[in-house]
């Protein structure tokens, strides 16, 4: 089969979720013997405009301030790969360069993957809902309704992310349901050697327990929430070390909080994280925390993270309760809520939770690529068939 993807962000050139989603897919697919195409953005217009990687064939339009002129490029490109190619089934991941999109997703085979609300997305953004901003949010989701409607059939990877959909567009004529999922050979529990290295990298004394956070340092991650969390546990003499791993516009804001609460001793900004180095960090650690407030339609951290046998503490912030409700509804707490966030973690500890293989086989079961990559498979031949 002969795959065109059209991805906004891809692996390795962006980092983020969706970026690695999108890469794991075609590297499975590939692996399967599908012959891969993906349309992608040039995000600092560095990269070569089009290379082959593992076998997959990338193409990236240039990204510049004016992002009409921007997407009429990839709209051109996209053509001429459909003229070339042969192409037998195309699959959008992202509104924006699907708006570019439309007529060929009408009339080609077409499946589109729902990360996430695009308005809903740009006004926690913003943080503002001025008129003009509520006028833009209108905007894209008008734009994002189109292409959900041009698609054949729309994938959603959590029931949360299906009910976000349906509040802003409505019935979908033709959904399925196919969960993320995680690179098992990549994320898997490293030895002890490795882990003590780390923890002396951050001076943590083995006896304490080390908590995890991995995120973009933005508003509707809740990092400030954690950070008080943080400081009730210390008032009660609660024993901790917190990496906070990765980057973003809140880090000098995040790091001046910590010293207010006097954590500087505790919490520890690392900067963005190599990707070699996660399953080091997901294994050094005895749990993760993910204080997400908003729009958490998947949590692929959730998923690394257990591959490499760590359990995880989540808000209820959507996607993650459908991956942890299963396997322990004590691992969920609230949102907003620093007091709920210490008393989770404070529980998730001395509960001594399950590590190791039992999380893994947990993962392995549920949200393996080997597994999911079937279920796109048939879920394409479905979309041939009926076309």
């Amino acid at each position: 089969m002969r795959i065109l993807m059209l991805a906004d962000v891809f692996f390795p050139d962006t980092i983020g979720g969706a970026g690695r989603y999108v890469y794991d897919l075609a590297r499975f697919l590939r692996a399967k013997g599908h012959q891969i195409h993906v349309v992608t953005r040039n995000p600092e217009n560095s990269l070569p405009p089009a290379e082959t990687i593992g076998g997959i064939a990338i193409y990236r339009f240039p990204h510049v301030r004016r992002r009409l002129y921007s997407y009429a490029t990839a709209r051109s490109l996209i053509a001429e790969i459909l003229h070339d190619t042969g192409i037998d089934l195309l699959h959008g991941f992202q509104p924006l360069i699907c708006s570019s999109a439309i007529p060929w997703l009408k009339r080609w085979p077409s499946v589109y993957t729902y990360f996430s609300p695009w308005a809903t997305e740009y006004l926690i953004k913003v943080r503002r809902r001025t008129w003009f901003h509520r006028l833009v949010a209108w905007r894209l989701r008008a734009s994002e309704g189109k292409v959900l409607r041009s698609a054949g059939t729309v994938v959603l990877l959590s029931q949360f992310a299906e009910r976000l959909m349906r509040e802003d567009h409505g019935e979908m004529p033709k959904t399925e349901l196919i969960p993320g999922a995680v690179d098992l050979a990549r994320f898997q529990r490293i030895g002890d050697p490795l882990k003590a290295n780390l923890r002396r990298r951050w001076n943590i004394p083995e006896t304490t327990p080390l908590l995890l956070t991995v995120r973009n340092l933005v508003p509707r991650m809740g990092l400030d929430y954690l950070l008080r969390a943080l400081a009730l546990l210390r008032e009660q003499g609660v024993p901790f070390a917190q990496l906070i791993g990765g980057n973003g516009p809140l880090r000098s804001e995040l790091e001046n909080h910590a010293r207010s609460l006097q954590l500087q001793k505790q919490v520890f900004f690392t900067g963005p994280i190599a990707e070699a180095e996660m399953p080091a960090y997901y294994s050094a650690a005895d749990l993760f925390v993910l204080p997400t407030t908003e729009l958490e339609c998947f949590g692929l951290v959730v998923l690394e993270s257990l591959a490499c046998g760590t359990p995880v503490l989540s808000t209820r912030c959507g996607g993650p309760e459908e991956i942890l409700d299963p396997l322990n509804p004590s691992w969920l707490c609230e949102r907003y809520n620093p007091q709920a966030l210490a008393d989770g973690i404070t529980r998730v500890l001395r509960q001594r939770p399950i590590h190791g293989d039992p999380l893994r086989r947990y993962v392995e079961e549920n949200f393996s690529w080997n597994s999911i990559v079937v279920r796109m498979e048939a879920l394409y031949a479905k979309v041939l068939g009926g076309c």
